[in-house]
C-alpha cells in the first residue's frame, strides 16, 4: 500500500479515481446481487434436492460459517503484505472459481453430494469473507460519515432492484425445469459463476487511495475481548453475533419447511421468498435518513425487539398469503438491521485498525453463525412437534432466543458521534410516516 500524508478521505474530483471507483463499485455490486440471487439463495433448496438430512443443511450454513470466521485472524497480515486492492481481488477472484465444483456435484460427486456441498461451500465462504475488511477499508475511505447512511441506503436499495429480479427468475427456471431439478440448479449456478467473474473484473479497476498509517493500537485479539480499549465496538459485536447464533437456528430451516414439510412448489417458495427483498426496496430510504439523523444505534435497537417476533409469527398459520406477508415484514425489519449494522462497523472501527477490527467482527459473528444451525440441526429431531411440525417449535425457541440477546445487549450500544435527540414513540412515529422527521 501506499505510505503518504494524505487525508484518510481523498479529494472527490467529479472526474477523478474515487468517483470512478464508486461507479464500478456499484458495478460490483449489480452483478454479484445477481449472483447472490442465482446462487446464494438457492443454496439451501439445492442441499434439499441433494437429499440431505436436517443435519446435513444445518452443516451447510454452519461449518462454513465456522472455519471462514476462524480465518479472519489471517485477514490483517495478508492486506498488510498485499495491500488492500489486491486482497480482496484475490480472494472475490477464487471465490467465483468455487461455483465450479459446486455446479458439478450431481455429475461428478453423487456419492455423499450433501456432504461435498458442505466441503465446496466452506471453501466459497472463506474466500468470500477473507477480502471484506479489505474492501471495507477502502470503501469507507471513499464515503464520508456524515453520508454513508444515505450513500449506503441508495447503493443498497437499488442492488435489491436486481438482486430480487434474479432472485426471482431463478425460482422459475427452477420451477420450469421440472423433474430434471438438478439440471436447473446446473442453469442458475452456471449464471452465478459468470456474474461473480465479472464482479471481480470490475473490483480490478477500482483505486486504492493511499491511507495514512497511524500507530496502531496494538490491539491483540485477547485484549479485545477482555479489556476496557474497544468496550463500545466490543458490546455491538456480541450483540450482533449473538442474534447471528439466535437468528440462523431458524433460517437455514425455513426452505425446508417450505419445500419439504409444506410441499410448495420452487415457484411458491420464490414467490413468498421475494417477499422480504420486494419490501426491502421501499424501506432502505426511510432506515438510511433515520440513522442519518438520529443514529444507527436506534434504528438497530427497534429493529432488533422486531427480529425477535419474526420467527414466532410462522406458528400462526402455514397459508402462503400468511406468509408472504410474515416475508413482507422480514423485509422492511431487515432493510434497517443490516443497513445500520453495516453503518456501524464503519463509524466505530477506528480507521488505522479498521481492517483488524472488521476481521474481529467477522471471525466472532462467524462462530454464531457456526453455533446456530449446528445446534439447530442436532436438536430438531428430538424437539416436540407444534402444529404438526418440529421446525415450528425450532422458530420458537429462535424468537426466544433473539429476545434474551435484546434484553442482555440492546442497552449497551451506544452512540459514536453527535445525533439529534427523539423519544422512542417519537422515533417509530417518524419511521412509520405518522409524524414528519424532525
Amino acid at each position: 500500500m501506499n505510505k503518504t500524508n494524505s487525508r484518510d478521505y481523498p479529494q472527490k474530483n467529479p472526474n477523478g479515481p474515487v468517483k470512478k471507483s464508486l461507479r464500478y463499485s456499484f458495478y460490483d455490486g449489480a452483478f454479484y446481487s445477481v449472483m447472490f440471487g442465482f446462487g446464494d439463495t438457492y443454496l439451501n433448496p439445492y442441499i434439499v434436492a441433494l437429499k440431505a438430512s436436517a443435519r446435513e443443511i444445518g452443516l451447510l450454513t454452519s461449518i462454513p460459517s465456522l472455519l471462514s470466521s476462524l480465518t479472519q485472524h489471517l485477514a490483517p497480515g495478508i492486506t498488510s503484505r498485499l495491500g488492500r486492492k489486491k486482497t480482496f481481488t484475490t480472494f472475490v477472484f477464487l471465490h467465483a472459481v468455487m461455483w465450479i465444483p459446486i455446479i458439478l456435484i450431481p455429475y461428478f460427486f453423487k456419492t455423499k453430494a450433501a456432504l461435498w456441498l458442505i466441503i465446496f461451500a466452506t471453501f466459497y465462504n472463506i474466500f468470500a469473507t477473507m477480502g471484506t475488511p479489505a474492501w471495507a477499508s477502502v470503501m469507507a475511505q471513499y464515503i464520508p460519515e456524515k453520508s454513508r447512511g444515505k450513500y449506503f441506503a441508495f447503493r443498497t436499495k437499488s442492488l435489491q432492484y436486481i438482486l430480487l429480479a434474479a432472485s426471482f427468475t431463478a425460482g422459475l427456471i427452477l420451477y420450469f425445469t421440472g423433474k430434471a431439478t438438478l439440471r436447473g440448479f446446473t442453469y442458475i449456478f452456471a449464471v452465478s459463476c459468470a456474474c461473480r467473474f465479472a464482479s471481480w473484473y470490475y473490483l480490478t479497476k477500482m483505486y486504492e487511495p493511499p491511507l495514512v498509517k497511524e500507530q496502531e493500537s496494538g490491539l491483540t485479539f485477547r485484549e479485545f475481548i477482555l479489556g476496557d480499549k474497544a468496550k463500545s465496538f466490543r458490546d455491538f459485536v456480541m450483540f450482533s453475533s449473538l442474534m447471528s447464533l439466535s437468528m440462523y437456528t431458524a433460517i437455514p430451516f425455513f426452505p425446508v419447511y417450505i419445500l419439504r414439510e409444506l410441499g410448495y412448489s420452487y415457484f411458491t417458495f420464490v414467490v413468498i421468498n421475494t417477499a422480504a427483498p420486494l419490501f426491502m426496496l421501499f424501506t432502505f430510504s426511510i432506515w438510511g435518513r433515520h440513522a442519518d439523523k438520529f443514529g444507527n444505534v436506534r434504528v438497530i435497537k427497534l429493529t432488533g425487539i422486531m427480529l425477535s417476533i419474526l420467527p414466532v409469527l410462522w406458528l400462526f398459520s402455514a397459508s402462503k398469503l400468511f406468509l408472504f406477508g410474515i416475508n413482507a415484514f422480514a423485509g422492511l425489519v431487515w432493510a434497517g438491521y443490516t443497513l445500520t449494522t453495516t453503518n456501524y462497523i464503519f463509524e466505530s472501527a477506528p480507521k488505522q485498525n479498521r481492517v483488524k477490527f472488521v476481521a474481529f467482527y467477522t471471525l466472532i459473528n462467524g462462530i454464531g453463525l457456526f453455533l446456530g444451525p449446528l445446534a439447530a440441526g442436532l436438536i430438531i429431531p428430538n424437539l416436540p412437534h407444534i402444529n404438526g411440525s418440529k421446525y415450528l417449535t425450532m422458530f420458537l425457541i429462535s424468537g426466544i432466543a433473539r429476545l434474551l440477546v435484546w434484553l442482555a445487549y440492546a442497552p449497551r450500544l451506544k452512540e459514536i458521534r453527535e445525533v439529534h435527540a427523539i423519544g422512542h414513540k417519537e422515533f417509530l412515529f417518524s419511521v412509520l410516516g405518522f409524524k414528519p422527521m424532525v
